[in-house]
């Protein structure tokens, strides 16, 4: 018998068909991974936005009341405002990101107002209905009264 050194051209395919199934089954996954991945960081970039812009709206209500902050929106953050049946509706685009934003005041003991905001990230791979973020903020006025 003679001293072998090595694989056979057999061995060698079907060692290499063996790998190509492993990794026809495993490639999906990651797949799969990075697409979640970017699903992620969306809507991380969106929650990151409308968080944004609800703390800057938190604060100015300690100073100023509805009517200041939509000017304010409108001057230093680059939102269109509107104020229809007693609700200020702001919207923006900027950055690829879609921001719609309603403001409705509701006086009485509490003087507090509600805030919604909706960010849409629309541009990128995943741009639309996956990336989009609601966020919420109750304010209360505390003008030292």
């Amino acid at each position: 018998m003679r001293n072998r050194k090595g694989m056979t051209l057999v061995e060698v395919i079907v060692a290499m068909a063996l790998l190509a199934m492993v990794l026809v089954t495993l490639f999906p996954a990651f797949l799969i991974t990075n697409m979640m991945n970017n699903v992620s960081k969306e809507f991380m970039d969106a929650s990151y936005y409308a968080t944004e812009e609800l703390e800057e709206i938190y604060h100015k209500g300690k100073t100023d009341d509805l009517a200041q902050i939509s000017a304010w929106l409108g001057t230093s953050r680059g939102f269109s405002c509107v104020l229809i049946s007693g609700i200020y509706q702001c919207s923006k685009t900027a950055n690829g990101v879609l921001y719609n934003m309603t403001m409705e005041y509701y006086g009485g003991l509490l003087d507090l107002a509600d805030v919604n905001i909706t960010v849409e990230v629309t541009t990128g791979e995943y741009a639309g209905d996956r990336a989009v973020i609601q966020n919420y903020v109750r304010v209360y006025f505390d003008w030292g009264d």
